[in-house]
């Protein structure tokens, strides 16, 4: 059994490590129950630290430490994550419509950079 660390903000959950398709990798079914218990864990937003974050109108008003909070959290339960996936879930704590290029790029530069410190510490 799997279980995801508690005291980060997000719900406890502990998952059956067949569900994720670690005994047959890359079924349908495997790959489709990863992305339901994504779906219902407890994002960032429903975090009340994450309500005081302040609201841009533009990617360039973030500062990079804003965001690299933002990935933090993020990455914080211990699920192993793709740069897309954390992109994804960046994108949905930010107050944009559209994921266009420019804000594509700016988080793009912001999880390779996360993911630099990490590798040195």
């Amino acid at each position: 059994m799997i279980e995801k660390p508690a005291g980060r903000g997000r719900a406890d959950a502990a998952v059956h490590a067949g569900d994720f398709g670690f005994f047959g990798e890359g079924s349908a079914s495997s790959s489709r129950t990863l992305r339901l218990y994504r779906a219902m864990s407890v994002t960032p937003s429903s975090c009340a630290s994450a309500s005081a974050r302040q609201v841009h109108k533009t990617i360039d008003q973030y500062s990079d430490q804003e965001l690299d909070r933002i990935v933090e959290w993020i990455v914080s339960d211990g699920l192993l994550r793709t740069d897309e996936e954390i992109i994804c879930d960046i994108f949905k704590e930010l107050p944009f419509q559209r994921l266009g290029s420019r804000i594509r790029e700016r988080l793009l530069n912001v999880v390779q950079s996360s993911r630099r410190r990490q590798r040195r510490e």
